[in-house]
């Protein structure tokens, strides 16, 4: 009997991969160069591919896409941009065509803004991939910064090398060429173009709000008002919950719903205390100092929310922000982009 090979198929921006267990690349199907018609060619999934992969066990999973995570720069680079700039170039424009697309699919104007609330939470999940790869890429040449994440980006985006940060010392780090600086530096300045893509959504999301819930908005954030819509389903049904609290609690019990609210400063925080019904509020990119004052204000105001510190924090530091009271840290860098593998061998005795 002959045994089927397993293959592990992903689909990237750029293409549609297919690799061994030992993570060899052993087929692909690449998109158009184009980003409009790549993220068309995107949403139609794997299926080109696995029919020409007939006589395998085909299986599309989170190994495959772990593979890709980390390989997704080397493998873009050399299947189809050949250099750095292009690939950045390719990978700006089909973040924003994809968090455009969303907008396009629908009519009314409340599907529009649950729409624009989805393409928020992607591109926000992008930047923070992005700016957690960056903090690790140049932490290689400039261990000792204690910038934020959005502070990392600006510095390399503007600067470049550590040494023309204006707080530079000295450093331990790696010495890097020139080549490399103009590499980073160029990835930066893409994750800048996507905070600005973020701020533009959160702007279209806010107006849009306030325009169609003035009465609403001017009690409740109107991002924290654009979520609320999008857990309903529409306007009329988001008015509904507004207006009748025990149906919004209703609702929040049957689909265990939890709020959530993302701040990027103290006025923020300020701001999104003086809203009813919020379960958690995360601190985005806060330094030490920032966090400690969040926790005081927060506390004073709701001991009952909880608070989860995300951005910026490193196994080198996580212990000064568990100090700061908060109840939740997100440490992506650490376990999603650069995780130590453990080695361990397990003998079975009779």
């Amino acid at each position: 009997m002959t045994v089927q090979k397993t293959v592990f198929v992903a689909t990237a921006p750029f293409g549609i991969l297919a690799f061994l267990e030992d993570e060899e690349l052993m087929r692909f199907e690449l998109f158009d160069k184009d980003p409009k018609k790549a993220l068309e060619q995107y949403g139609k999934g794997a299926q080109i591919l696995i029919e020409q992969l007939g006589d395998y066990n085909i299986i599309e999973s989170e190994l495959a896409y772990g593979i890709l995570r980390k390989k997704l720069r080397e493998l873009g680079v050399s299947l189809q941009f050949k250099t750095n700039e292009s690939f950045n170039a390719f990978i700006s424009e089909f973040c924003f065509y994809q968090s455009r697309s969303r907008m396009r699919l629908v009519f009314s104007k409340d599907k529009f803004i649950i729409q624009a609330n989805n393409a928020l939470e992607d591109i926000t999940r992008i930047s923070n991939l992005m700016s957690e790869r960056l903090k690790e890429w140049f932490g290689l040449h400039y261990p000792e910064s204690r910038l934020s994440y959005k502070e990392l980006v600006k510095h390399v985006a503007t600067y470049g090398s550590r040494e023309k940060f204006p707080e530079f010392k000295e450093s331990v780090g790696l010495e890097i060429s020139e080549e490399d600086i103009t590499v980073i530096q160029s990835y930066a300045q893409v994750i800048e173009k996507i905070y600005e893509e973020k701020r533009q959504l959160e702007a279209y999301i806010k107006t849009n709000v306030k325009e169609l819930m003035p009465n609403s908005s001017s009690l409740i954030d109107e991002l924290l008002l654009a979520k609320i819509i999008a857990a309903a389903g529409s306007i009329e049904k988001a008015l509904g919950l507004v207006k009748n609290n025990e149906e919004f609690k209703k609702l929040r019990k049957i689909k265990h719903l939890k709020i959530e609210i993302e701040v990027e400063n103290i006025a923020e925080v300020k701001k999104v205390l003086a809203n009813d019904g919020i379960d958690m509020i995360m601190l985005d990119n806060f330094s030490l100092s920032d966090t400690l004052k969040a926790v005081e204000i927060i506390r004073k105001k709701n001991k009952v929310i909880k608070i989860e510190s995300s951005g910026g924090i490193n196994l080198q530091n996580i212990e000064d922000y568990a100090k700061t009271g908060v109840d939740f840290i997100s440490i992506g860098t650490a376990l999603t982009i650069s995780p130590q593998t453990l080695d361990i061998t397990v003998d079975i005795l009779n």
